[in-house]
């Protein structure tokens, strides 16, 4: 069996000589030390976890305390564009590869730079590339960036699936925070299918979803256009797996987890995670 999740952490932040000056998500600091301990509980029995949001070194030295777990960050090989995938110990993990997307706007170059990665892993359904991306945003209502976003995240989607079709077989795993989803952008979500790969939460055996979408208007941090869906923007996809396997999706990390002064509680990101298990026959 193999269990993977994708989370974006939202931990982008505007920065002055290192120092933080602006949250893109509310809370990040109080929000980072939980988010490293519900990963170090694992409670969901996660085997491999893909970050995106995990901006600058120090949460990067964050997520490597993650216990049971080893750290793979974009960042060891290119600009920082906040991915790391997380693998338990284990499991025998390396050769990380590395693409930079090109920006959509000053904020993608600045504060929120995009691409994907991916390693290698020796697992109990045999070797496995896994992928982890994170596509451009929608440029939070602006409408010239609203237009313009989906023909490139549709272009990165495919620079993504080159990165993991690139020499070695096996199984084939790609998440990430894609921004876009089969009802929002059937053409961006295409590129995929289309290239036979999988989308395991849209043609899941079983999904609990736990009442929600991984972007949900429900979720009291998340940052909106007005009038924009709740819906799955971040997805797993699967290829060359053996046609007996059977897959089961759900929604996890859901709970109001991080307390505010206030008294009140939030989620730890403003995106819910997806977690996909991989159950051989």
């Amino acid at each position: 069996m193999l269990r993977i999740a994708t989370f974006n952490i939202g931990l982008a932040r505007l920065r002055a000589g290192g120092v933080p000056l602006v949250d893109a998500v509310a809370h990040a600091g109080r929000r980072l030390p939980r988010i490293v301990e519900a990963l170090s509980a694992n409670a969901p029995g996660i085997d491999i976890w893909l970050i995106q949001e995990a901006y600058h070194h120090s949460v990067r030295a964050a997520l490597g305390g993650v216990s049971g777990f080893r750290l793979h960050a974009a960042a060891e090989r290119s600009a920082d564009t906040g991915l790391c995938v997380l693998v338990r110990r284990d499991w025998p993990s390396g050769g990380l590869a590395v693409v930079r997307f090109r920006a959509l706007d000053w904020v993608e170059t600045v504060v929120a730079r995009k691409g994907a990665m991916r390693i290698d892993v020796e697992t109990p359904l045999g070797p496995a590339r896994v992928g982890n991306l994170h596509a451009s945003y929608d440029g939070r209502g602006r409408e010239g960036i609203r237009r313009t976003a989906p023909g490139l995240r549709a272009e990165e989607v495919g620079q993504a699936l080159d990165l993991l079709e690139s020499g070695g077989g096996g199984l084939k795993l790609l998440g990430g925070d894609f921004n876009l989803s089969l009802a929002s952008e059937p053409a961006g979500h295409g590129v995929a299918t289309a290239r036979g790969w999988r989308d395991l939460r849209e043609t899941a055996d079983a999904h609990d979803d736990g009442g929600v979408r991984t972007w949900s208007l429900d979720n009291p941090i998340a940052v909106s256009a007005p009038g924009g869906p709740a819906h799955d923007i971040d997805l797993i996809f699967m290829k060359d797996a053996a046609p007996s396997l059977r897959v089961e999706t759900a929604h996890i990390l859901t709970e109001p987890a991080v307390p505010l002064p206030s008294g009140r509680h939030v989620p730890l990101s403003d995106h819910y995670a997806l977690m996909a298990t991989l159950i051989p026959a």
